[in-house]
């Protein structure tokens, strides 16, 4: 008997995923309103005086995005993918992409995966490069790349000028 892993096709022209890894199975919209729902009735009953609902709904405004953002947050940095029957072939990162960035090299030399918004980043400013075929290394994206996110430590575009040399 042969386990099916995901849906594949037999057309020639779509070729079938080699790591079924898809993404992130924890996020969870029952615990996601939960969290900002029940975060201002907590505030409300740990503070020492008789609060109303209009309170309450005060605090639900002020509290909603930052627990919405740490919710996000949270479960891109812990969750755990929706396929865990194919393991990754946990090969380094310099295997599926060459840094020539030496800020960088950090990644390569702990071990850990490069975050996809620096890749992303470095990728389109040429300090990055695939070694081989794109479309198969960013099949294998999961098994280099993590998906958690990261602080943006570039200056936003609007605040830059060109300037022709």
């Amino acid at each position: 008997m042969r386990l099916k892993l995901t849906r594949s096709t037999s057309y020639k022209s779509i070729a079938n995923a080699p790591l079924p890894a898809e993404g992130s199975a924890s996020f969870n919209n029952i615990h996601f309103a939960a969290a900002i729902i029940l975060t201002p009735w907590f505030i409300t009953k740990l503070l020492p005086f008789k609060t109303s609902w209009t309170f309450y709904f005060f605090l639900g405004l002020l509290t909603g995005l930052p627990v919405a953002i740490g919710y996000w947050a949270l479960m891109s940095r812990i969750g755990q993918r929706v396929n865990e029957k194919v393991p990754f072939p946990g090969k380094p990162v310099e295997h599926y992409i060459d840094l020539k960035n030496s800020s960088l090299r950090k990644y390569a030399e702990a071990g850990k995966k490069l975050p996809m918004q620096v890749f992303h980043d470095e990728f389109f400013d040429g300090k990055v490069d695939f070694k081989g075929d794109v479309l198969e290394i960013m099949e294998y994206r999961h098994d280099w790349a993590s998906f958690g996110f990261t602080k943006e430590v570039r200056h936003p575009s609007f605040l830059v000028t060109c300037t022709d040399d």
